[in-house]
């Protein structure tokens, strides 16, 4: 692929990327307005602890999947393997979800039958995440791209069509927004390219490399999503509402972060050093900059204009968490360089700090989080994190491997 080629691609794929948010700006206010920040608060208890718990139901798969598939193991026939091997981890999570939602429900007032059909998206979204996994290993971005384009049109749709109708009531806002998710994944199911080359990666080596990475890929997902997940237990629903918004505008320049995570990991995989891959992802690391500082400095007014004066106490966290945005790049490209470098182990250490400062300053607020106070604990948790992951990237080399020896070395 020539520069000019790629660096085509990577526009391509911020304005693919960038388009979920883009949207959002149209489906976040119509929610926020038809349901207010109570309704808004309910919409978010079902698809905040989903979102996070679906690390926990891919048990570190995924990550396997595109490091065997980009280290010269057969694709196609890890892929087989690997979506057998995430089967009962994504069953017995839903199972467990089950307990949580009855405890929700009984919180929320959403009823019981929302969270348990909305959820039935977390064994589901496991085999999203590996199909993600293995089109990341063959580059396939335009696929990806076009997946992510899809996930905001059918969001949006969800949402408006229901606002068209003056629906008030968050349960089908809820379940609009977990179908459009299905649709959109849909085409990752697609007919495959021949790969006779290689053999598929060991079940042995396979499952111990989703082992290791497990924790990485857990702590990435709920580190991201933690402070969300907390909140409806933590905080009042009308702060959750309030919260919800924050994070959905500033969530705004993360859409760089998933691109700097997916093109980091096979990189590192194939050899390169961190430099290189760095600067060969350098749009992206100025388009999460500029982003953020646009959005920092809009924010005042664009936030009571769009979701109204009702939220204008959402401002301050959304300034605080864009701070944080640049923490959680960080945390990301170093989790999936060393992930690349067969050590998913070391992968989890920066997440992990991140999950850890942000339980610890809970658990110090607990039933008297604000929306502020939930933005400057995952800020700092976040920041704090980057440092660590940092320090332990410089102190590891890139693998220079050769196909035949994909599933040598791993700890």
């Amino acid at each position: 692929m020539s520069a000019s080629t790629s660096q085509a691609s990577r526009i391509r794929s911020l304005l693919a990327y960038g388009s979920a948010p883009a949207l959002g700006l149209i489906s976040a206010p119509l929610l926020a307005r038809a349901l207010g920040p109570n309704g808004r608060g309910e919409f978010a208890s079902v698809l905040q602890p989903m979102t996070v718990v679906t690390g926990l139901a891919c048990m570190g798969v995924p990550t396997a999947m595109t490091y065997f598939a980009s280290s010269g193991s057969q694709a196609s026939g890890t892929l087989r393997r690997s979506l057998l091997l995430v089967t009962a981890p994504g069953v017995v999570t839903y199972i467990v979800m089950v307990f949580v939602a009855g405890h929700l429900s009984t919180q929320t007032g959403v009823p019981l039958a929302v969270y348990l059909v909305a959820w039935l998206l977390i064994p589901l979204g496991a085999y999203v995440q590996v199909l993600r996994g293995y089109w990341q290993a063959k580059a396939a971005w335009g696929l990806l791209d076009l997946e992510r384009v899809l996930s905001g049109v059918f969001r949006v749709l969800a949402i408006a069509i229901p606002a068209a109708l003056v629906v008030t009531s968050a349960t089908w806002y809820s379940l609009g927004a977990v179908l459009a998710v299905l649709l959109a994944s849909s085409i990752l199911i697609r007919r495959r390219e021949r790969d006779d080359e290689g053999e598929p990666a060991s079940w042995a080596s396979l499952s111990r490399y989703a082992v290791y990475a497990w924790p990485m890929s857990v702590a990435l997902f709920v580190g991201s999503r933690l402070d969300q997940a907390l909140m409806p237990a933590a905080s009042s629903v009308e702060q959750l509402g309030l919260y919800a918004v924050a994070a959905t505008v500033a969530e705004v320049p993360l859409i760089v972060t998933t691109l700097i995570g997916r093109e980091a990991l096979p990189l590192a995989a194939a050899g390169k050093t961190t430099w290189e891959i760095v600067a060969d992802g350098r749009l992206y690391w100025f388009a999460l900059l500029g982003m953020c500082l646009v959005v920092v400095v809009s924010a005042p007014w664009l936030v009571p204009l769009a979701f109204g004066s009702a939220f204008q106490p959402s401002v301050a966290a959304v300034q605080i968490l864009l701070v944080g945005s640049i923490g959680t790049a960080a945390v990301v490209f170093q989790s999936a360089v060393l992930a690349g470098r067969a050590r998913p182990r070391s992968s989890a250490i920066s997440p992990l700090v991140a999950v850890l400062i942000t339980l610890i300053g809970f658990t110090a607020m607990w039933g008297r989080v604000s929306s502020t106070d939930a933005a400057l604990i995952s800020a700092v948790a976040q920041i704090a994190a980057s440092v660590a992951g940092a320090l332990v990237l410089l102190r590891t080399n890139p693998r220079r491997i050769a196909p035949a020896k994909s599933e040598v070395g791993i700890r």
